[in-house]
């Protein structure tokens, strides 16, 4: 389920979008004299799975062309990439099994057993950002009503802030100000939401899954008690995640300090990520 909503996210952004997988074997570059011309690295050629997300109308259009000219292809990426335009990629699964040949059809392996060696990594993130009057109040993704929000380089949202940089500490990949630094005038005004997207990608590019995320706002107004679950699913969208896998919190400082006052919010964030086989990390 998640790599078919990163695909769709993929998709729904860039217009087409493909899930890639390293190659266990090495690539080679052949003639019609069996001859090998060329051996390119196999870090720059992935194998591409299924399934894959492409703009319905924009895509039949392609293969309309391409039915006129009398052009074949392999897949639908090749036939987007000569007639629309680049193919955007997101990592895909080795345990996403191809059916191709009549060996596909054997029975798949036993089970991992419960010693199967299993690496597991916990990320910590907290962030607060000041208040202030013509700002949007920005949490996971979704505006609040409220008449001040969030003041900051990029949009301000301190949940996605906190979850970015637990989700990237807990892959061993810095934090959201080494990838995104706010002094880098590209990243002003930024949706978060895209940048949660990319740090997702990052940590799935090292072989992690999110396993869950367990985040608290701390906020004194406005309550957001009838919030909460939109801002889970949205996050749990963004993530490429089951919601379930997210729990979101709302607490108050009950007066005391910079938010108890109201003059800031603040977040912070646990994230677990999981990844099978104890490979490791580069």
């Amino acid at each position: 389920p998640e790599l078919v909503r990163s695909v769709l996210l993929g998709a729904l952004s860039e217009g087409a979008c493909v899930p890639l997988v390293d190659l266990a074997d090495t690539p080679k570059i052949i003639g019609q004299d069996s001859m090998i011309l060329d051996h390119p690295p196999r870090s720059e050629v992935k194998a591409a799975q299924t399934p894959q997300g492409f703009r319905l109308q924009e895509l039949l259009k392609a293969h309309r062309k391409a039915s006129e000219e009398g052009w074949a292809c392999t897949d639908d990426s090749s036939l987007w990439h000569r007639y629309v335009g680049p193919v955007h990629f997101v990592p895909g699964e080795q345990g996403n099994r191809k059916i191709t040949y009549r060996e596909d059809l054997m029975p798949l392996e036993p089970e991992k057993t419960a010693s199967a060696a299993v690496e597991r990594r916990i990320g910590e993130g907290w962030d607060i950002h000041p208040l202030a009057e013509g700002r949007a109040l920005l949490l996971g993704g979704l505006k609040i009503d409220f008449p001040k929000g969030e003041a900051g380089h990029s949009d301000g949202d301190v949940l996605w802030h906190c979850v970015m940089d637990a989700l990237l500490g807990a892959a061993g990949l810095g934090d959201i100000g080494f990838h995104f630094p706010p002094s880098e005038a590209k990243w002003k005004d930024a949706d978060s939401s895209g940048l949660a997207r990319h740090a997702a990608a990052l940590v799935r590019e090292k072989g992690w899954e999110i396993e869950n995320i367990d985040a608290t706002v701390v906020i004194e107004k406005p309550r957001l008690s009838s919030y909460k679950e939109t801002i889970r699913e949205n996050m749990a969208l963004v993530l490429g995640v089951d919601p379930g896998r997210i729990s979101i919190k709302a607490k108050t400082y009950e007066g005391f300090g910079e938010v108890g006052e109201g003059r800031a919010v603040q977040a912070r964030a646990v994230a677990l990520l999981i990844r099978e086989g104890g490979k490791p990390s580069s």
